[in-house]
């Protein structure tokens, strides 16, 4: 009698997954035929509800939550598709697209990478690839400016050539004999300097007289 109530239980469990399992293709299929933006997304929403370990439902909603640019909750739900389903290349391809978007190129390149080893006949995936390539290449760094040293400015001293040497009077002591003073009188009257300065009889000096005749001498 045990025998028979586990068999019957089996039988039932058995038909209600059949039934659960129906349902969600279902909910697929109307999804898929489904035009209306809006009507879609309530479909995909109550769908996730009603079969929240369904590989495609999953897919269907991480991309609503993509063309509304909530990428960090659509990535969630393509990686939970992707472990749902190992084999599911859309929802590699879905997962590189957000991570270009998240400006993460490295991983962007291992999800497409991944689906194309499943589905290589992706031309868009392929595309997608190379885009993500080239975004992981390098700029080389410019080499930095060696700042050119000014060279210090020549300082130049001006010599003048007119060279004026200067005159050194010689004491001499004032002796009657004029003939003796030449030299003391002459020499600075020789100077280039004195040429063109003319001179005024004041008096005249000499050893003898008093002040009074040396300058009635001068007159």
């Amino acid at each position: 009698m045990g025998g028979i109530i586990t068999l019957t239980a089996l039988l039932i469990f058995s038909f209600v997954g059949q039934s659960v399992a129906a349902d969600c293709l279902a909910i697929r299929k109307k999804i898929k035929q489904e035009i209306n933006l809006l009507k879609k997304r309530e479909l995909i929403t109550q769908g996730l509800t009603d079969c929240p370990n369904d590989p495609v439902i999953n897919f269907n909603y991480a991309y609503s939550l993509e063309r509304f640019r909530k990428y960090e909750e659509a990535l969630k739900h393509y990686q939970v598709a992707t472990k749902l389903d190992p084999k599911y290349a859309s929802a590699y391809f879905g997962m590189g697209d957000i991570y270009l978007q998240l400006d993460q190129p490295d991983k962007a390149i291992k999800s497409y990478q991944k689906g194309l080893s499943i589905n290589p006949n992706d031309k868009r995936a392929a595309r997608s690839l190379q885009k993500a390539l080239g975004e992981t290449k390098t700029v080389p760094t410019p080499e930095p400016v060696m700042a050119v040293k000014k060279p210090a400015p020549i300082k130049t001293k001006i010599i003048s050539t007119a060279m004026v040497m200067p005159y050194k009077p010689q004491v001499k002591t004032i002796f009657q004999s004029p003939q003796n003073q030449l030299p003391v009188v002459a020499t600075p009257l020789g100077q280039e300097t004195l040429q063109t300065v003319s001179f005024l009889k004041a008096g005249h000096s000499d050893a003898t007289g008093s002040l009074d005749d040396n300058l009635m001498g001068a007159n």
